[in-house]
């Protein structure tokens, strides 16, 4: 599953570093992209951060599914 986030690093520093998750591929996707996968350890899903979506949606028939934090320092 995809995760919109403004940066890639520090969404790694959360998930991996503070949560557990394990790095499954991390690849340069051309100059400005990187692919990343991360999964708890023996999960079949894992979720991709990534840069080249909105952070932010608007939509209003509630379509499509939307993680969020305020605030991912602490």
């Amino acid at each position: 599953m995809s995760v919109p986030v403004t940066d890639q690093d520090h969404a790694l520093q959360s998930y991996v570093g503070i949560l557990g998750l394990e790095v499954l591929h991390d690849s340069p996707m051309g100059p400005e992209m990187r692919w990343v996968q991360i999964a708890p350890a023996g999960a079949q899903t894992t979720l991709s951060p990534v840069t080249w979506f909105p952070t932010t949606f608007d939509d209003p028939d509630g379509n499509g599914t939307i993680l969020g934090a305020a605030d991912t320092a602490n």
